[in-house]
């Protein structure tokens, strides 16, 4: 997603102008602190944030497709219908090319998911707990052959 392309220094999300975003305690909606005048944000002292008030566009953008990233899971929570493998979530689960590790896709959020964007993969990165113990089930199981083979 656009909101996640330009990453901070820290592994942080970022704005599609490519700003460092930071959740406020009192809103829960992200700001970038940036001064952009009052005409820029309408209703606000002209700065985004950083505690509360009206979020600059491209906060107000990197926010709407971070809600549309955790509705699109939803759809994805049954096993999938070609029979491909699924996590222990229920979750169609795909090796990706970079890595050779499964991931779900899900957002589930950087506390769940520490030292990521809050992304399960799909391309790289940290997996989610749920492909975690799948790729642990799945190597356990291509060990487990070799052992009942030896007498």
């Amino acid at each position: 997603p656009a909101a996640e392309e330009s990453p901070q220094e820290d592994g942080g999300p970022c704005n599609d102008d490519g700003c460092p975003v930071v959740a406020s305690v009192r809103t829960e909606l992200f700001y970038c602190g940036r001064f952009l005048g009052t005409e820029a944000i309408p209703g606000s002292d002209g700065r985004c944030g950083p505690n509360d008030g009206p979020q600059c566009p491209s906060c107000v953008r990197y926010e709407a497709q971070l809600k549309a990233d955790q509705e699109e899971p939803a759809a994805e929570e049954s096993p999938q219908e070609d029979g491909g493998p699924c996590n222990d979530d229920g979750c169609p689960v795909v090796a990706s090319v970079r890595t050779e590790l499964f991931y779900c896709g899900r957002f589930l959020g950087t506390e769940a998911i520490p030292g990521s964007d809050g992304r399960c993969g799909p391309n790289d990165g940290p997996q989610c707990p749920s492909c975690v113990r799948y790729e642990a089930q799945l190597k356990a199981d291509q060990e487990e052959p070799a052992a009942e083979e030896s007498p």
